[in-house]
């Protein structure tokens, strides 16, 4: 029995130095933070030995989504396979570190209980004193002497000075102890809060056919949740005459459990978790009995109603995809026909998926091969053969050379497809020159990193110059995009009826060239800071405006006239009449224009007649509006005035004001 555990240890452990296993650590390089999510990109360095062995990426989050999962490298070896395990080992090394903390905790808290208890001793000697104090000088009859008066008060003096001394060290003492508590209460609170700390590790299986050990490069991507950015503005306008200079940042979060250390940070208006089918429409049916029903759903909405259905009906259904050769397809995509159910398939092409009904529609895809669809029936297996799309092979050609073998490293890629942007998993480069099938995607650098900004078809992506140090704590990190200077034209109104404040307003032209985002705005005006504003993207106008807010330095008053304002009864008609005079005042040191806004009844009943006079306003007889375009000078003021007459039946009240 003994030789046989020594010799499965034996077994066990020349297995290993077979394979020849080694752990290294990786770099986080870039990231890109999507609105909801982000990308991680890592590398790492090594060499490795001829033959098959493994190198184990270690200190990764665990929060990555193993499915997104996609490791390149660079050098002339063959990445064979990828997976990605738990290590629990670097967990327990964090809870050790709690352990300690909490026992430092404890012993303070010890320490602290103790400093009350001898204050409290303390306090019983000082009144013990005091009683003594109180027995000795206060019996009547019996008068103490004065030598043994003068040794007891010396002797009390003594000892409260000494009480004292010792109550105020207790509370100094206790006082620092409690400020170190609070430290390792605030510690602990930091480490529980990231409790997601990198304990995640990818294990890379390579093969190395020359008979040299290799130096190569991997680079692993991965994407992660806890992570998102929102647009914030600086907008600054000097004066009416200066364009608006829009500072964009971000306030970029995350918390996935991994620092970014001197990172190299893109911002993406990307969502990649979020479903790119379009919902379909389903029947609205209608009967007599009042009922409304609805055949059809949302995509990435659901009810609990439909839910709980789905879980009573469901259904796995499960197979292998190959190909002609009976080779498995790694990473293809197995889809339900008109729906967003779907999968891929693992490393030996094997998929399983769930659905709620088994009479279904397959769609099996992956590049370089022809689509195939298949009605499953009710079969739970179905394997399936793709057959290679020769008309696509050709486009998709990549030619190399190993960086050992040359200085400089050349790739020629042609591409035809988009689709193979952003998916590359497992690809060499080495000496090669092959076609591609599967997961693959040849992405050049300078797509990412060499433009200030890259707009694809429905994302824009901000690459950031400056690297950046983002803590895995879930706080706000403000950082720089670009700024952008947009020629505007600038509008003043006012509606003194409901505010005599006026509004200023700037209007850009063509601003979907400056790529903005809708989000929250500071606003500065002529070196003021005026308050918050949204500025909204969303718009299909060609013109963006922009709320400047208030300007205290165009003056707007509005004054009822008294004499001109009256009330008149003749008969069965009232005649009521209201006059009023604006007054404009440019404070400022060049001329503007404003736009006042006032407005006039208006009648939907033949027995009301309303008549006006406004001179030089603009009338709109549907709304009743006025208004005047008013031209300013610097330092001047102008006076407008309005006038209007309702009649009515006397019977009735019209309120006017």
């Amino acid at each position: 029995m003994l030789k046989f555990i020594i010799l499965f240890f034996t077994l066990i452990f020349t297995s290993g130095i077979a394979l020849g296993q080694q752990k290294i650590d990786s770099k986080i390089e870039r990231v890109t933070v999507f609105l909801n999510g982000g990308q991680v990109i890592r590398t790492a360095s090594t060499t490795l030995p001829t033959g098959k062995s493994e190198v184990i990426l270690k200190g990764l989050t665990p929060n990555l989504d193993a499915e997104s999962l996609i490791v390149k490298g660079e050098g002339d070896f063959t990445i064979m396979s990828v997976k990605h395990q738990m290590n629990f080992f670097e967990e327990i090394k964090r809870k050790d570190t709690i352990i300690v903390l909490e026992a430092q905790r404890d012993t303070l808290l010890i320490r602290l209980i103790r400093q009350g208890s001898e204050a409290i001793i303390m306090a019983h000697e000082e009144e013990l004193l005091q009683r003594n104090r109180v027995q000795m000088l206060g019996v009547q009859n019996a008068p103490a002497k004065t030598e043994d008066v003068k040794i007891f008060m010396d002797f009390q003096h003594h000892k409260l000075n000494e009480i004292y001394t010792k109550l105020i060290d207790f509370q100094l003492d206790s006082l620092k102890t409690r400020q170190k508590i609070t430290k390792i209460n605030n510690q602990l609170s930091e480490l529980n809060a990231r409790k997601n700390t990198a304990t995640a590790e990818v294990v890379v299986t390579v093969f190395v056919k020359n008979t040299s050990p290799q130096n190569c490069k991997l680079q692993l991507e991965y994407i992660i949740p806890n992570a998102n950015w929102s647009p914030l503005y600086d907008l600054r306008v000097k004066d009416v005459n200066s364009p608006v200079v829009a500072q964009m940042k971000a306030k970029v979060r995350q918390n996935s459990g991994e620092d970014w250390k001197n990172v190299q940070l893109t911002l993406s208006t990307g969502e990649p978790k979020r479903s790119g089918i379009k919902p379909e429409l389903g029947t609205w049916m209608l009967n007599a009995g009042g009922n409304s029903l609805y055949f059809g759903r949302k995509i990435d909405q659901l009810d609990d109603f439909n839910k709980e259905k789905q879980a009573a009906n469901s259904n796995i259904i499960q197979g292998t995809l190959t190909d002609t050769h009976g080779e498995p397809l790694i990473g293809a995509s197995v889809v339900i026909k008109g729906t967003n159910i779907g999968t891929q398939t693992d490393l030996d092409g094997h998929y399983s998926l769930k659905t709620n009904n088994k009479n279904v529609i397959l769609s099996f895809s992956y590049i370089g091969f022809k689509t195939q669809e298949t009605n499953i029936g009710n079969n739970s297996y179905v394997n399936m053969t793709l057959d290679e799309d020769n008309a696509r092979l050709e486009e998709v050609v990549i030619s190399g050379y190993a960086s050992g073998r040359k200085k400089a490293a050349s790739a020629v890629q042609k591409l035809k497809s988009e689709e193979l942007q952003g998916k590359m998993a497992g690809v060499q480069v080495g000496s090669y020159n092959m076609k591609v099938r599967g997961n693959a995607s040849i992405s050049p650098e300078n797509n990412r990193l060499d433009v200030k900004q890259d707009e694809k078809t429905t994302t824009t992506a901000f690459n950031i110059d400056l690297p950046y140090t983002i803590p895995t704590d879930g706080k706000e990190y403000q950082v720089e995009i670009k700024e952008v200077s947009m020629a505007a034209a600038y509008q003043y109104a006012c509606a003194p009826k409901l505010d005599e404040d006026a509004f200023l307003t700037a209007f850009i032209t063509d601003w979907e060239q400056y790529s903005l985002i809708e989000g929250e705005a500071n606003l500065y005006f002529e070196g003021t800071y005026l308050g918050k504003t949204l500025l909204k993207t969303n718009s299909v106008d060609d013109t963006l405006k922009i709320s400047l807010g208030r300007d205290k330095n165009v003056v707007v008053k509005r004054t009822k006239l008294k004499e001109f304002s009256k009330n008149a009864t003749f008969s069965s008609k009232r005649t009521d009449s209201r006059n009023y005079e604006i007054t404009v005042k440019n404070k400022k040191s060049y001329p503007l224009s404003i736009n006042i806004e006032e407005q006039i009844p208006v009648s939907t009943d033949k027995a009301i007649e309303v008549d006006f006079e406004a001179v030089g306003a603009e009338y709109d007889k549907n709304t009743g509006h006025l208004t005047w375009k008013v031209a300013l000078n610097a330092n001047e003021d102008k006076k407008l005035q309005f006038k209007y007459t309702v009649k009515h039946p006397s019977s009735i009240r019209i309120p006017l004001e």
